[in-house]
């Protein structure tokens, strides 16, 4: 809770604040309908019938206000926590009734005017020193600039209680529908509104290291009509219409430098696929396997090869074990220097001019080390389209390609 302002403490301390809060007392049912009145008339908001809560609520208020004030004049405030709780509620009252905090400060602040006239007048009619009134005035204004405070933390408090209750209904959005099979439609929908998202007809996932962004950091960088939520380390967002004009420039500013990958664009029915498609790619994005370039987006569906390789990494890693198994048995130079020549000729279609012309070698040198992959592999694995394509995937699981030696 915030506490009195120190303007507020010098005040309990004036041998004749008693006495002043005495004389002003009386002055204070009055003063609040003019407070009342005053407030309606200036702020829109709050020109409406006082009745029921809402009346009770802004003349209990207004009331609590002076008397709270004219309590810490005379230094017998009971429970400070108690009339602070009163000041932080009305603050977190304003964010449930969708109006921005500046509405109940500028309300306090008329209020203050009104109130402060009332005990001018009241002080001058009852003798009241003026320099007394001088610092009356002053404390009056600390007092009002103490009660902001007060609804100021409340206001926070509800955003930051309203923004987590949010951002659990979307991560339980993303859960919902990346169900297999598909959830009922009515419980998407109403799910989509309890996230307060509105559900686009077609999405694709964006899909970035929640180390990296968060879900909070990526909203409200994210186009119009988009969510983000958090799943299994990644925050993943769904933004509508990713092909359209501008889209590309606008999910970059949002992810603001930091790598990603997208999916396709889908219907929200068909969602469960392209968003896990997505999260593994991000994660073999993460880990080295693909691409990674600060702001830029990679395409989940240019690696299918290797999200489908990786999506069992248990027989993705078994498959290639036993195929590069010969290789694995020989010295660390000779595999470097055999691997690397394996996967230029395979990158290469088997043409050995290109492909020692990207290894910067001798055609010859190749052919040699060919001969030699023919001893340790065996010539029909080399020859066979099935064999090829098992050295290719396994070569793509070790993730040779991006790690070659130099010959």
């Amino acid at each position: 809770m915030a506490s009195s302002s120190p303007a507020l403490v010098e005040i309990v301390r004036w041998p004749e604040a008693s006495g002043l809060a005495d004389v002003l007392r009386p002055a204070i049912p009055r003063l609040v309908d003019e407070m009342i009145e005053q407030i309606g008339a200036e702020i829109p908001e709050f020109d409406r019938p006082l009745q029921g809560r809402f009346g009770d609520t802004v003349r209990q208020a207004a009331t609590a206000s002076g008397e709270r004030f004219l309590a810490l004049l005379a230094g017998d405030e009971r429970d400070p926590r108690a009339e602070s709780a009163l000041y932080v509620e009305l603050g977190r009252g304003e964010l449930r009734s969708g109006r921005s905090i500046d509405t109940l400060l500028a309300a306090y602040r008329i209020g203050a005017r009104v109130l402060w006239r009332g005990f001018a007048a009241e002080g001058v009619a009852a003798g009241v020193d003026p320099n007394q009134l001088y610092r009356l005035a002053e404390a009056l204004f600390a007092y009002v600039d103490a009660l902001s405070a007060e609804s100021a933390e409340g206001y926070a408090d509800e955003q930051l209680l309203m923004s987590g209750a949010r951002e659990r209904e979307r991560d339980l959005m993303l859960e919902i529908l990346m169900r297999r099979p598909a959830a009922d439609g009515v419980v998407v929908q109403a799910q989509a509104a309890r996230a307060e998202w509105l559900l686009p007809e077609r999405v694709a996932p964006v899909v970035v290291p929640a180390a990296l962004r968060s879900a909070a950091q990526l909203q409200h960088r994210l186009p119009a009509g988009s969510m983000a939520a958090t799943f299994d380390g990644m925050t993943v967002a769904l933004v509508p219409d990713v092909d359209g004009p501008g889209r590309d420039a606008e999910i970059t500013r949002a992810l603001n430098g930091a790598p990603a990958v997208r999916g396709g664009t889908i219907d929200w029915a068909d969602t469960a696929e392209a968003i896990e498609r997505a999260i593994l790619a991000a994660q073999l994005q993460n880990a080295g396997v693909l691409p990674s370039r600060d702001g830029v987006v990679v395409h989940a569906d240019d690696y299918l090869v290797d999200v489908i390789l990786h999506r069992d990494p248990v027989r993705a890693r078994a498959l290639a074990d036993r195929a590069l198994a010969p290789l694995d048995a020989l010295s660390a130079a000779a595999r470097d220097r055999h691997t690397a020549a394996l996967s230029a000729w395979l990158d290469h279609a088997g043409n050995t001019t290109a492909a020692a012309d990207s290894m910067h070698v001798h055609p010859q040198t190749l052919r040699y080390r060919l001969r030699q992959l023919e001893e340790v592999l065996g010539a029909e694995l080399l020859s066979s389209p099935e064999g090829r394509l098992e050295l290719q995937l396994a070569l793509r699981v070790r993730g040779s390609r991006r790690d070659r030696q130099a010959p």
